[in-house]
């Protein structure tokens, strides 16, 4: 299926590109949301390799790390803060939220009626202010950083777009049956999308 947005200039400079190549048993956990592929790419096909939350919270903090040591040797101040697991993995599976498709009155809406997962004191948190959340979400917008299944089938408008490269037509599509020479089954999954 295609989707034609009318009135709208686009280049392919802005498509970005995923596929996750996993067992059943790992691509069913990537559907579920308890593994995340590992990144994508700008304009090019990126093989992401399935990670877990842990390692989406650790890759997260050790940029934190990176961002607090450069702002000490460049003599100002930061605020940024490690992000909580049972946050990252909140944010994570509400990509409409992390789009930033709601204003001031219709986060805290958008909040209350998605708070699954949440705890009280997060809920809380999040509901007073999302500024503690600003940095996590600024990394995973533009760092190509890990993507969760819901991710991706909100950005690809369940699995519809495509990308031509001129002699080249990559596809969205979840998945798809693979077997490779030796006989081993795979599960194959495609994202491609626009910002």
């Amino acid at each position: 299926m295609e989707t034609i947005r009318h009135s709208t200039f686009e280049t392919n400079s802005s498509s970005c590109h995923c596929m996750v190549v996993a067992n059943d048993e790992d691509y069913q956990k990537f559907v579920n949301g308890e593994l995340f592929a590992d990144q994508a790419s700008y304009k090019s096909p990126y093989q992401a390799t399935l990670i877990t939350l842990d390692e989406v919270v650790a890759r997260f903090n050790k940029h934190v790390d990176e961002a607090r040591e450069y702002a000490v040797a460049h003599k100002y101040n930061t605020d940024i803060e490690y992000i909580d697991p049972v946050m990252a993995n909140w944010l994570m599976h509400h990509p409409e939220y992390l789009a930033s498709e709601y204003g001031d009155g219709g986060r805290e809406q958008y909040i209350t009626d998605h708070r699954d997962g949440l705890t009280d004191e997060l809920y809380a948190k999040l509901l007073e202010s999302y500024d503690f959340v600003t940095e996590f979400i600024l990394w995973i917008d533009f760092d190509y950083t890990p993507y969760s299944f819901a991710m991706l089938e909100y950005y690809t408008d369940n699995f519809t777009y495509k990308y031509d490269d001129w002699d080249v037509v990559y596809e969205s599509y979840r998945g798809k049956d693979i077997e490779l020479k030796d006989g081993t089954k795979l599960k194959e999954m495609n994202a491609v999308w626009y910002y």
